[in-house]
């Protein structure tokens, strides 16, 4: 909506004497238009369409030409300016002066009317046009001012005696009409309902989300636990459950164990190195760690009941494997309990955690979804 308030107003900002407005209020076909348009149910973009419609025809003052008398306008103003009439017999005189014509006649003219409708309906619909028309709009404000004056003349208004009035009529409040503009407030709408969650659905989310917080706990629980807590099982390599194929050493591997080789036979050792190091590996490989029954016992009950749902016996798994599987089901709940775009999880250390929650630490970084 174009900024014409240097040349109209909504209101005067101040209680004014009547014959100090111009209304541009008439029930000219814009107007008419305008007026279905301010109730419809959008009625910004409805009345912006006919402003813009009206600017495109021919009656829109796109240039002073379209005018019945811009040539009288001008003179009149060029007049007034020279030398203000005092009263309403020197303003009669002036204006038969600049029209060639008695003012009755002038202001009988449909040409006149047809000035002032034009003049009028010009400035409302550059105000509504979603963007400024090419016009000459600082004239046309002020030739429906000098309109103005002549019906006031016309109607023998007697106010036009008073010292000061002339002036301050050519500088009269343009006031757009009140039945179209400001536009009435429109409700905003509702927000879109969102989809709702059966009861089975809610139900199957809060229990996913009370198994994500417990195996939490239970997570947290063997983190802390001590060495005093513990089993250690160190198992021979004919009793594992599984057979290990030894993968090939890497050539750096290679090369330090050619170096410590060779400093071993410097002092006719490389015998024993040999035999230290596939007993060593044998060792670190067959060790296990389960919970000690009594360590259990300090669990608190939402712990137990989560190993528990889990089919996890502490007793016979190993603590790894224990948190292993813990893990896997927390990422198995996470899109129940945080949406399919909370869902997805990352692992921190053994914890898995969703990954929006996870910082970044890269520079400038927040979180890894924000």
């Amino acid at each position: 909506m174009f900024n014409l308030f240097q040349f109209v107003l909504l209101r005067s900002s101040t209680a004014v004497a009547e014959e100090a407005i111009i209304s541009t209020e008439q029930r000219s076909q814009l107007q008419q238009d305008l007026g279905d348009d301010r109730r419809s149910p959008s009625p910004l973009e409805k009345m912006e369409q006919s402003a813009e419609q009206y600017i495109g025809n021919g009656d829109f003052i796109s240039e002073r030409s379209r005018l019945n008398f811009a040539e009288s306008y001008d003179k009149l103003a060029a007049l007034l300016a020279n030398e203000p009439p005092a009263d309403r017999s020197a303003l009669a005189a002036i204006i038969q002066q600049a029209f060639e014509n008695p003012v009755a006649d002038i202001a009988a003219d449909q040409r006149f009317v047809d000035d002032r409708e034009k003049l009028a309906d010009s400035l409302i619909a550059a105000k509504l046009a979603r963007t400024a028309p090419d016009a000459p709009l600082a004239l046309i404000a002020r030739d429906l001012r000098l309109n103005h004056l002549v019906r006031r003349e016309e109607e023998d208004d007697d106010a036009l005696d008073v010292p000061g009035t002339i002036e301050r009529a050519l500088a009269a409040l343009i006031v757009l009409p009140g039945d179209l503009l400001p536009l009435p407030e429109v409700e905003p709408p509702a927000p879109a309902a969102r989809p709702s969650e059966d009861d089975g659905d809610a139900r199957k989310r809060e229990a996913g989300r009370h198994q994500y917080e417990a195996l939490g706990a239970a997570h947290e629980f063997l983190s802390r636990l001590s060495g005093k807590d513990l089993l250690t099982h160190i198992t021979q390599p004919d009793e594992r459950r599984e057979e290990r194929t030894e993968e090939p050493p890497s050539e750096r591997e290679e090369a330090l164990i050619r170096e410590l080789r060779a400093t071993a036979a410097q002092h006719g050792r490389a015998a024993q190195l040999d035999g230290a190091f596939k007993a060593s590996v044998e060792r670190i490989q067959g060790i296990s760690a389960t919970l000690r029954p009594e360590a259990l016992e300090r669990a608190s009950q939402t712990v137990r009941t989560a190993l528990r749902d889990l089919d996890l016996d502490l007793e016979r798994s190993t603590l790894p494997e224990a948190i292993d599987r813990i893990n896997v089901r927390r990422a198995e709940l996470a899109p129940l309990v945080f949406g399919e775009d909370g869902g997805r999880v990352s692992l921190i250390g053994s914890l898995a955690i969703p990954t929006r929650e996870v910082p970044d630490f890269s520079p400038g970084g927040g979180s890894r979804d924000g």
